[in-house]
């Protein structure tokens, strides 16, 4: 039995180890892949901007003999931005916000670029480059590909879409009414709190409440107490998802409650089956075995402990052999001398002293 926990310790260790060294890779190659597009991405605006400058400088040049560039092909796709660039490049997960405060549906302000101070909703948030799309912001006008347009059944070459805006570049607006006043104004929330945090151990969703502390509250309290010193900021509502229709291949609702197994006190409320399903009931990763293999384990325990108390006269010629050699080596082996006291061992010195003529004089400090 000791062999088998040891060996599905040691498995552990071993995929533990495995685990770090994809982890390792895994992070090296998000780091290349996050490089590569971040060049790729200025490449293609340096390349852009040369190009924008080269035609408006021989426009400048030329006057009324520049050639015209939005004929042909690019008749209607002159001036505008590839749909490769409507992506930032992702950030490292390492990186990355642990905690969201803005949803779909949040309106912010622009505090930084060519639409500062302009306020709108928020249309569609992007986590992994960490950026969102807001409502009349940062319009664009885009160069479709034709599979994209056959997509989304729109065959139009170019749309004005939003652009990507970066979080960082951006301040949640909230309408607050003043308890006081009575008047209701737009504020720029420039940090935001975290309060009744929760984390579904099962599910890993998490959820919490956005607060603004130092702000009184415009809620209702009940006489005689406090105002609270923060006013809580509402999550935008959901949109409703729409019924879906239903098809004659589906499976009933009715069907997919009732009941196929209901467990009870005398046995667990999943089938033993079930582990082997999971796991291979012969892998050396299984750290739960069956009653039955931990008990043909503990009596091989018990039978090589038993087998180390048989007589002389019932070992076989090999294991003989063995005893007398281990027994041999005993004997052979030089025991460990006695630790001898101070006095003795000074007497001892003594004795070896006067054997050889040594002559025993007092030390003298020199002056």
């Amino acid at each position: 039995m000791q062999r088998a926990l040891g060996r599905a310790a040691a498995a552990e260790r071993q995929a533990a180890r495995r685990l770090s060294k994809y982890r390792d890779k895994k992070l090296k190659t998000s780091i290349n892949r996050y490089r590569v597009e971040v060049t790729k991405m200025k490449s293609m605006r340096i390349t852009t901007v040369k190009e924008a400058r080269q035609r408006r400088r021989e426009d400048w040049e030329l006057g009324s003999l520049a050639p015209r560039r939005d004929v042909g092909g690019m008749a209607e796709r002159y001036g505008t931005l590839d749909s490769r660039q409507m992506r930032l490049p992702e950030v490292l997960e390492k990186d990355r916000m642990k905690h969201w405060f803005i949803r779909a549906g949040d309106r912010v302000v622009i505090v930084k670029g060519r639409d500062q101070g302009q306020i709108g909703k928020v249309l569609d948030v992007d986590k992994e480059t960490e950026s969102v799309k807001i409502s009349g912001v940062n319009m664009v006008e885009v160069a479709l590909s034709e599979w994209m347009r056959k997509e989304e059944n729109d065959l139009r070459p170019t749309r004005v879409l939003p652009g990507p805006v970066p979080v960082k570049n951006i301040r949640l607006v909230h309408a607050y009414l003043d308890p006081e006043t009575h008047i209701q104004r737009d504020i720029v929330v420039e940090e935001v709190a975290i309060a009744a945090y929760w984390r579904d151990e099962y599910t890993g969703k998490v959820t919490f409440e956005r607060q603004i502390v130092g702000l009184p509250s415009n809620e209702p309290t009940e006489e005689g107490r406090k105002r609270p010193d923060w006013e809580r900021i509402p999550w935008p509502k959901e949109e409703e998802e729409q019924e879906k229709e239903d098809h004659d291949s589906d499976t009933l609702r009715i069907t997919v409650d009732q009941p196929t197994f209901v467990p009870s006190l005398l046995r667990p409320p999943m089938p033993p089956s079930v582990l082997d399903e999971l796991r291979n009931k012969y892998s050396k990763f299984r750290t739960r075995h069956d009653p039955e293999y931990i008990e043909a384990k503990q009596a091989e325990d018990l039978e090589a402990e038993a087998r180390k108390d048989v007589p002389e006269w019932m070992l076989q010629p090999s294991r003989e052999l063995r005893e007398k050699v281990k027994k041999k080596e005993r004997l052979i082996k030089p025991a460990v001398p006695d630790l001898m006291s101070e006095e003795d061992f000074l007497a001892r010195v003594g004795e070896l002293m006067s054997e050889r003529g040594v002559s025993a004089k007092p030390l003298t400090a020199n002056a």
